[in-house]
Formats: structure tokens, sequence, C-alpha cells
């Protein structure tokens, strides 16, 4: 044994547990020779410590004990019992005394004789001796308590008493055959007794009342429990972005990579000759080896990885709160934060109105009225404040998803339960809990308007079909009243609200007129002689009116605009996405990524949780449950079970068809097929017991959704709630078709039937639609990071107050609620002017033109465009855009004159000129790595061809169908030849509508992403086979037949500029660009569209502003592992120096500060970091050299 070893003797031990052990032994003889002759019944204990610890307690408790012992001292006759229970007590405690005390001398004889010295004995005899003569007290006692109470309740009601004396001796049966210990808790209780004191027969608990209460409130009980769950998933899961569980997976997988590096570097040496496939099987081998001997390190590594990536993603005191999800919560929060400080969402009040100085910067605009979801967040946020003053404002943001999505369930669970019951209703707001499509669009942190679209309609809904369940019409038109209240909340926090609107006037007028046609003979006689008829058009009058009345109070809308938006919304909503139509403006709609048309195939795997297979098998099973829901409730009518056996046939064959019915309007006349002839079946036998009502509602928000999510596959989140009622409604409908089956065949008791089949119908959610809810959550990672925060704080902590943030319009929230500062344009502005004005400032290769485009968006922005609208110059789109791209790269005085000679109005010549060449304030223009991806977009409206666009939005039109017409007008208007105007005419009335926005303008785009060239010498081998020349600056491709072709462009940075190079001849086919870049000692490629290669957001992006003289470098801030690289230039109107990137390894003109807070070892294990690189701009300056800005642009002709 060494000297550090630790060393215990065992004997020591043995020893002192036999001394205790003797001492117990006389002490324990001692208590039962004292508790023989006491009234005091205190239970033994085996040690001094236990005892102390009663007699403390029951001293503690002797105080609050004393109301007990009256109670249990109440009358004579039980004390004399208890006297003469208390003799026989002390004979049995002695007899039972002896009894052990043999035992133990026998047991502890054999002990010794088995055992050494050296071993530690514990002899557990006596505590069972303990328990054994409790047992014997205990049941003199119990038995002399229901003795008493007996004979008390015999005298009350004789036939209560002679049943409960039958089941005492029963019981006292049980208890005197069982041989083994058994605890009777209730006499704990008597620990804390007083010492001293008389103990009288303990009062036993009495559960019946509780029994009781349970079995007269089961089905409610059992309703509760259904919803509860639904309810607890919901809200548990919603929680996962909170603790960020994919930091853990992207650290492992960090860690993992880079393992596999370092083991394939030493193979590839080891081994530089062996073929990949085994070269393949020895790294996995090394790689299952090296985890296996190093899995504790392994694991200790992913660990502070993992915190330290999630420690990116969250913002507050010591990370602990993550960032808010996506980009639109930021405008609702900024909204919120107003109200909490200063009682209004906008900046600023004018004429009384909340007016936003940060959105349509420099001028403003006033707030929308579709506020309801700030004013939510703010007082929420003062709510929690009541009990948490230091309460995290983002953190109380964080959870209103999980607060509105939750109560969105409720109704859910009680609309489904009307139609068929509690399985229904559990089914139905399960899916809603835990939906993907619902799911990612309302977790923790997704803090937009999206939980209204669950919340409002199923509330709206479920009053307005309870209406119809009431028999007094005050009731009706109380519920329906309410429900019109609803949709004029809606109306305050969604503008697409006027959806539920028409879904329940079409619900109202289908079940107003099934009403007058089964009661046709009636209704000939007086319109409303059936009760049935009067009621339903009450119920569709009252929540007309009561919807307008309420949409005025709380919108912004007027109480008339409501049969406006329930007509001219769905007709407005359907052209949503045209381009070229009204306007001969690009339409950004068509480019937002939730905005994205999708096929029904699509739409279907969507919904069924990612699969195509099982979106059909849930389809069917909701369009199966629509079919019940049109049926009595009861399910028992023969005629009713033909008719769902023979729907349940049709809608299989129907739906699986889905892919070969190409018009959806088909498919939607097939699916009401059943519905249809159980309508007219019902008329016809004059059987109004069908419940057309609900199946109108789930039938026409299915198909109105869907046609929806043609348009947007985000408007598949407002499907689910409909889907989610048909499949509950057919699921109860099954299950409680089985349940039936099963109790009446199998002979046993229904609630065990019904117990296990909800057994296996929770299992079967649980591993689906749960599972696949949880995986989304967990998915789940906030836009912003730490990397965008500290941008735009170093923006908030430089600008002047009037300053303005521009870049693509994504992100504009952000830059509104962390910079504080105005912005060209966001989420809630990006389908207007701007984009096409900002593409062309990333686009161009000018960089003066670029500085004033951006001169007349910090101006006038969109007022320009309005001005231009009113001044009556000019009524022709394409005349006001013309005019504009001709006087903004001219001075004020050269604008002036060429508005003069234009014959602009005189009057309005001035303002104009405020609007496009004021003094302009402070800039900022980012760049950021999700323009790259996104190039194709901003290029595409950059790009933008006006002329296209006007003789498409022209000829479109009836008026010019005739060729002649068309032909004279293009050759009026353009001067365009006739066969030049009759292709134009052909090309454009043979044009889909659908390949409009291609034909007017094309998608440049970046083709890859940054890739490593190899050096030899002079020469750079990048990939695609593309070569470089460091010497003669020459880009050249060497074909397999030996010919040499050419980029259409490449960019390559210089020691003091970007310089661009642009071939004419032997042009490689597809024409592409190329950049060339330096950076940390290496050069990389990007291949893209020859359009960008000299693009002003290349340089500013992948050439970090190197040679730009009007946008000075401001920050660089980076973060490897989410790949974030945002680069913030402030504008430099005069262009005063170019900028000297930091390219080549001689420069040192840029500080870099390192920004980690994790690990070395961490960080030094994954190889990443997160770099901010701050540009003092005078010390910048000084560094730069004076030359022209703009990047030498060379046409060259390949020798």
């Amino acid at each position: 044994m060494g000297e550090d070893d630790i060393e215990i003797d065992f004997g020591k031990i043995t020893k002192f547990f036999k001394r205790d052990k003797k001492k117990a032994e006389q002490k324990e003889a001692a208590d039962d020779q004292v508790q023989g002759s006491s009234a005091e019944e205190t239970p033994k204990s085996g040690s001094p410590e236990i005892k102390e610890g009663i007699k403390e307690g029951a001293n503690k408790s002797a105080k609050g004990d004393h109301d007990d012992g009256k109670n249990e001292a109440g009358s004579a006759q039980q004390s004399g019992e208890d006297a003469q229970k208390d003799k026989e007590s002390a004979v049995k405690k002695k007899q039972n005394g002896a009894h052990e005390t043999k035992d133990d001398k026998e047991e502890q004889d054999g002990d010794e004789k088995g055992q050494s010295d050296d071993e530690i004995a514990i002899d557990f005899s006596k505590i069972t001796g303990i328990f054994r003569k409790k047992e014997a007290r205990e049941k003199e006692k119990s038995e002399a308590q229901k003795k008493q109470r007996v004979s008390e309740e015999r005298k009350k009601k004789p036939e209560s008493a002679d049943l409960e004396k039958k089941q005492n001796e029963k019981e006292q049966d049980s208890e005197d055959a069982e041989e083994e210990i058994s605890f009777d808790f209730s006499k704990v209780k008597g620990l804390f007794k007083a010492k001293g004191r008389k103990e009288d027969a303990e009062e036993k608990v009495d559960v019946q009342p509780v029994v009781h209460f349970v079995k007269k409130n089961s089905k409610v009980l059992i309703m509760l429990i259904l919803l509860l769950i639904p309810l607890y998933i919901g809200m548990e899961v919603r929680t996962y972005p909170n603790h960020l569980p994919i930091a853990d997976d992207m650290a492992k997988e960090v860690v993992q990579r880079s393992i596999q590096a370092q083991i394939i570097d030493q193979v590839n040496n080891q081994y530089p000759n062996l073929p990949a496939a085994q070269r393949q099987k020895i790294l996995e081998k090394e790689y299952q080896r090296v985890v296996k001997e190093n899995q504790a390190g392994i694991d200790q590594q992913v660990q502070l990885y993992g915190n330290y990536i999630r420690a990116q993603m969250k913002v507050g005191e010591e990370d602990s709160q993550t960032y808010l999800l996506a980009i639109d919560p930021y405008h609702w929060a900024r909204y919120a934060r107003n109200i909490a400080d200063h009682g209004y969402p906008g900046d600023d009040l004018r004429e009384g109105q909340s007016y936003d100085t940060l959105m349509h910067a420099p001028l403003g605009r006033y707030v929308s009225g579709d506020r309801f979801h700030a004013y939510f967040e703010a007082y929420l946020y003062k709510f929690v404040r009541l009990f948490d003053k230091d309460a995290d404002f983002q953190g109380v943001i964080f959870t209103t998803p999980i607060i509105i999505i939750v109560l969105g369930i409720i109704p859910t669970f009680f609309l489904a339960r009307m139609i068929a019951g509690d399985i229904a209703g559990f089914v139905a707001a399960l899916i809603i809990a835990v939906h993907p499509a619902v799911m990612s669009r309302t977790v923790g942190g997704f803090a937009d308007t999206d939980p209204y679209q669950i919340l409002f309609p199923l509330l709206i809904s479920l009053l307005f079909m309870w209406a119809y369940e009431l028999k007094k019409v005050q009731g009706k038109i109380l519920l329906v009243t309410f429900a019109g209240l609803l949709v004029g909340l809606y109306a305050s926090a969604w503008r697409g609200y006027w959806h539920i609107l028409d879904f329940l006037m079409v619900v109202a007028i289908t079940q107003l007129s099934f009403y007058l046609l089964v009661h046709w003979s009636e209704v000939k006689k007086g319109l409303f002689s059936k009760e049935a008829v009067t009621h339903g058009a009450i119920i569709l009058i009252t929540f007309i009116l009561a919807s307008g009345m309420f949409i005025g109070v709380f919108s912004e809308h007027a109480p008339l605009d409501i049969f406006r938006e329930a007509t001219g919304q769905p007709v407005k909503f359907s052209t949503a996405k045209d381009v070229g139509i009204t306007s001969i403006w690009p339409n950004v709609l068509t480019t937002v990524a939730e905005q994205n048309e999708a096929s029904r195939s699509e739409i279907i795997s969507t919904v069924g949780f990612g699969g195509k297979s099982a979106g059909k098998f849930l389809f069917f099973l909701c369009f199966f449950g629509i079919a019940v829901a049109v049926t009595e409730r009861s399910w028992k009518r023969k005629k009713d079970m033909v008719f769902l056996g023979a729907s349940a046939i049709y809608y299989l064959v129907i739906i699986s068809m889905n892919d070969r019915i190409e018009n959806t309007l088909t498919l939607f006349f097939l699916l009401a097929v059943p519905l249809i002839i159980k309508a007219y079946l019902a008329i016809d036998e004059k059987d109004e017991h069908i419940r057309m009502r609900y199946a109108a509602l789930i039938f026409v928000w299915i198909i109105a959704t869907m046609y929806a999510s043609q348009k947007g596959i985000r408007f598949t989140l407002m499907m689910v709630p409909a889907l989610a009622i048909g499949l509950g409604v057919a699921v109860a409908f099954l299950f409680e078709l089985i349940d039936r089956y099963a109790s009446r065949e199998m002979k046993v008791e229904k609630y065990l039937i019904t117990g296990f089949l909800f057994l296996l119908l929770f299992l079967a959610l649980y591993k689906g639609p749960v599972a696949a809810g949880k995986e989304v959550a967990k998915n789940q990672i906030p836009g912003m990071n730490d990397a965008w925060w500290s941008a735009l704080e170093r923006i908030d902590g430089a600008a002047s107050q009037d300053a303005i943030i521009t870049s693509w319009w994504d992100y504009g929230h952000w830059f509104k609620f962390v910079a504080k500062r105005g912005v060209t344009f966001d989420g809630a502005s990006q389908n207007l002017e701007p984009a096409h004005w900002v593409g062309l400032v990333l686009l161009t290769e000018n960089e003066t033109e670029a500085k004033d485009i951006l001169r007349f968006l910090t101006c006038g922005n969109f007022y320009t465009h309005e001005f231009l609208l009113r001044s009556n110059w000019s009524s022709d789109p394409y005349d006001q855009v013309m005019l504009l791209k001709e006087i903004i790269p001219q001075s004020r005085e050269e604008a002036r004159q060429t508005l003069i000679k234009k014959g602009f109005p005189e009057g309005s010549i001035t303002q104009l000129l405020d609007y496009t060449h004021c003094d302009p304030p402070e800039d900022y223009f980012i760049a950021s790595d999700d323009m790259v991806s996104k190039s194709g977009v901003w290029a595409h409206f950059g790009i933008w061809d006006f002329k296209r666009a006007y003789i498409y939005n022209t000829l479109i039109k009836q008026e010019y169908a005739s060729k002649e017409k068309a032909i004279a007008w293009l050759g009026e208007r353009f001067d365009m030849p006739p066969a030049d105007a009759e292709k134009m005419y052909n090309d454009v009335r043979t044009l889909a509508k659908a390949d409009a926005n291609s034909w007017i303008s094309p998608w440049p785009s970046y083709v890859q992403g940054v890739q490593q060239c190899n050096q030899g010498g002079d020469i750079l081998q990048c990939p695609q086979g593309i070569m470089f020349n460091l010497t003669s600056e020459e880009a050249y491709i060497i074909n397999p037949d030996k010919s040499v072709t050419h980029p259409k462009a490449v960019a390559f940075a210089a020691t003091n500029d970007t310089i661009v190079k642009k071939y004419s001849e032997n042009i490689h086919s597809p024409e592409f660009g190329i950049a060339i870049i330096p950076a940390d000692g290496k050069y990389y490629a990007v291949l893209m569209d020859p359009r960008l290669t000299g693009s002003l957001f290349t340089r500013m992006f992948f050439f970090q502003g190197h040679g730009l003289r009007y946008f000075d470098a401001f920050s660089v801030e980076r973060n490897q592992v989410l790949g974030t690289q945002v680069y913030t230039y402030k504008v430099d109107w005069n262009g005063t120096d170019p900028n000297i990137a930091p390219l080549f390894p001689e420069d040192s003109s840029i500080e870099e500060n390192s920004r980690i807070d994790a690990s070395k070892a961490s960080n030094e294990t994954a190889g990443l970091g997160n770099d901010t690189r701050i540009i003092d701009s005078d010390k910048g300056n000084e560094s730069k050299g004076s030359r022209n800005s703009s990047a030498r642009s060379k046409n060259i002709s390949s020798k």
C-alpha cells in the first residue's frame, strides 16, 4: 500500500455498532416496562439519537395537538375502552418482548459463529420487533375505533351499519391473515403527541368524499386531463430555443470534423499511395480508436464548445436569454418598448397620431393600425414587472408566442369536442400543439403575429358554432356579438383577418340554405315560420353587424369596410404576386421565401409531417372526418354508417389520385361530392339532424387555405386548425367504433378497453406528431447573434441621431431595434421603389453612381415618387422613372435646368430637388454574408428593365389585343421598327404570367462560395480549371482540346485598388466571372455571373472595400462558428481617400481585437474564432493614397 492510500480499520467500526446495539437492547427492555404502565403510546426507536429526535418532535407539537386531544377524548365510554386496551397491551408487550429477546439471542449466536470479529454486523431483528409491537397496538386501537364508529352510525343508519360491520369483519380477517411486516402510516401522527398527555383514538381519514367527488365529476376530470396533456406538451416543447440544444449538436459535429481532419492528414502522409477506398477504411478504423480512447476528453470539448456556440446566440447578463428568433419579432418588440416607455408605439406624436420616424427614413410614416401585438407585449412586460422589477424585456417578449399558442390550443379542444367528443378534442389540440408548420412559427422567441392566426380564428369559430347549440335567442346573439368583437381584435392584430370572416359567413349561409330547403313547404307559407330558419338568419346578420362595428372600433378600417374587405381581399390576394400587371415596378413579394408558391403535393407533404404518403393519409382522415362531422353525433343510424363507409372508400380513391388531377378547382369539387349527396338526401327526407355547419366549416377552411398555400407556402400554418379538427373527428369516430365492438365481443369491462385504446393512441401520437414537433423546436436558432448585435451597437454609439442605415431590406427591423436609427426600407416596406434603387447600388460598378443614388434615398426616399405622381407633370410611370434616372447623377443646378427643359412645373422644382439633392445626413451601408445567397434577388431588382416592364404592362391589356394597334403603339412610343415591334408583341402575348418576371429582368448571382486556389510560383490553379497569372494578371482556362478561353470578367486586388478586367474575345461558354481574393498569405476564388464581378457588393464584401473612396470602412464583425460576416461602411459624401483593406500581410492599417470569451481549449480544438476589426477613420485616412476610387475597368482583346 502506498503512502497516499487511505486505510480504513473496519474492526473499530464493527465494535462501535456492537456497543451501540447492546445499549439499544438494554434501553428497549427498559422502555417496554415503562410503556406497559403508561397511557402514552410512543413507537420505540433502536438508538438514543432517534429517541431524542422523537422527544424533541413531541415537545414541539404539544401545543399544536392540544385541540386534537380534545376532539379525540370526546366521550367517557371511549376513555374506558382505552384504559382496558392499555392493560391488555401491556401484557402483550411483555410477552412479545420476551419472545423477541430469545429470538435476538439465537440470531446473535448464529452471527458470531458465522462471522469474524472484523466484519460489520447489523441486526435488523430489533427493527422488526419494533414494528411488530407497534402493529399489535395499532390493530387493537383500530378495532376500538371501528367499533365505536359502527355503534354511532347504527343509531342513525341501521342498514349502513350492517354493511359496515361486514366490511370491518372482512378487513379484520385480512389483517389477521397477514404474516409479513405491515406499516400503518396513520400512526405517524402519534410521534408528535405531547409527552405525558393521554392519547385518544386516532381519527381515521375518510376518503369517501374524495372518491364520491371523483365519481360524480369523472367526465369533467377526464376532459381536463385530456386538455392539460396537449397544453403541457405544447408549452414545454416551445421552450427548447431558450436552451438551444442544437448548440451541442453543432459542437459535436465541429469537434468530430476536427478529429477526422487530423486523422486524414496523418493517413495521407503515412499512406500517400493507397487507393482512396483503403484510406477510407483506415480513416474509419482510426477514428473509432481515437474516439474510444479519448471519449472523456472529447465529451469535455463538445461541452465547452457547445457552451461557446450557445453564448454567441444569447443576450443579457451572463448570456442568459436567447436572442429573438427571425426578423419581424424585432419590429413588434421596438413598438412594445416604445409603449412601455412613453405609452404609444411610434417614436413621436403628430396631429395626435403615433408616428414612426425610423421607417421610410428620413421622413417616416404613421404607425399602421395593426398594433394589437405590440400592446400585448408591452402590457405583458408591465404585468411581469409588478412581480419582478428586474425582468428582462427580451425575456418577456420571448415567451409571448408560447402564451398565445397555448391559449389557442384551448378553443381547438372545445371546438373538436363539440363535434365528436373528448377524444376528438384531445387529438385536435395535440396536433395544433406540435404540428411542425405551427411549431416553426410559434416557438419561444418567434414573437410575431403568427400565433394569432391560430388563436383568433379558432376562438371566433368556437363562439360562432356554439351559438347554434343554444336554445335561447338572447344567448345566440350574445355569443355571436362576442365573436364579432374578436373579429375586430383580430383585425387589429393581423391584416389578413378577413379569411375567418369569409369562412363563417359561408358556413352561416350554407346552414341557412339547408334549413330553408329542408323546411321549404313551411317556409313557403312564411319565410320565418320555422324557428331554425329564423335563428340562422339572426346569427348571420348579428355576426356581420357586430364584426363591422368592432372592426371600425379596433382597427384603421371603417365599419362599412367589412363588405369591401370580405369580397375584395380574396381577389387581391390571388393577384398579390403578379408582375407587371398593375405596376411597372418590380414585385418583391415574388422573392420572399415564405411567399414561395407550392404545389398541392408539396402542401400535402408539409402538413403531413414531411412525408408525402403520411400527408395523403392524414388528408384522407381529415376528409373522412368531415363526412363524420355531417352525420348525427350518435353514429348509430344505419344509413349514416353506410354513408360513412362509402365516403371512406371514395375519399381514399380521390386523394390517392391527387397528382393526376391537374385543376385544383376540379379536385375541390370532387372532394365536395359526398357532402352534396348527403345534403340532397337529407333535404329529400326532410332530415334536419345532419350537422351541415360543422362539415361546411372544416371543408371551406381546408380548401381555402390549400388554395392560399399554393400562392404562399407560409399559409399552410392556417390550414392546420381545420386539418387538426378533421383528424380529431375521424379518430374519435374510429376510437368509439373499436371501443364499442371490443367491449361487446371481448366481454371485458369497457373502461379497461377504453384505457388500453387511449394508451395506444397516445403512444402513436407521441411517436409521430409529437416527435416531429420536438425536432422542429430543437433545431431553431436565432438569426441575430453577437456579431450582428455588436455591429449595430457600434453604429448606435457613433452615429448622429438623424443617421440612416441602408442595406437589403431583410434586417431593417434589427437595425431599428438595436442601432435605433432610421432605415431606407425594411420588412414592412420592402415591396416599394427602394428595392430597385438599393439593388442598383449593390450591382453597379460605378461607385459615384452608387453614392448619388444613396443621396437621393436619404433625402426623399418613397416620397419622391409620391411627389412626382401629385405633380401633374406626367401620369406615365415610365416617364417618371426615366426622369429620376436622368437627374439623380446630376448636380442640383444641372438637375434644375433639366426639369425646366422638360416642362416640370416651376413651383414644384425646388420641392423635388429637396427630395433628390439635399444636404444628406449620415448614412451607414451594411454588406453581410446572407446577401451572397440573396444576390440573385437584389441583382434582379437592380437590373430591372423598366422599358420591358412598361411594354408588358401595356400589351397584356385587352385594348392592345389587336396586333396592329400594339405594333403602332410600340413604334410611336419607342420608335421601334415594325419587325421588332411584331416580334415584341408575339413574345408578350405568348408569355405565361409566371415567366414575366424573368422576361423583364435576369437573376445574376454568385455561383459558389469561396474556394482556395493552389499556388505554384506566379500561377494560381483555381476551381473549375481556372488559371490566374499573378504577374500578367491574366485569367484563362486550358480546355481539353488545348484551346484557351477566358472568363467574361475577372476582379483581383492590387496594392491600393481593386481591378476589374473584362474580355471580349475567346469567352468561355457558359459565361462567368471570377474574383481572385488574397487573404492570410493565400488566394481564394469566387465564381459568379459576369455582371457581379465588379459590383459594389463584390468589392465591399469579398474585397473588404479595398480601393473604395465614397465608402469608409467602419467596422467588421465576424463569427465563423455561425458563418456571420458583417461589413459596415460609413458613406463619405465628398469621396476623399480610398480604403486600404488588410488583404496583404504587410498591411497593418486596421486594428483587430479578439472577442472570444470561451475557453482557449475549446477554440483551439475547433480552430474557429469571432474577430472584430475596428477601423479608425482618421488613422485609416493617413495611410491611404490619393487616387481614383473607381475600379480600373479594362476591355482587353485576347492576343
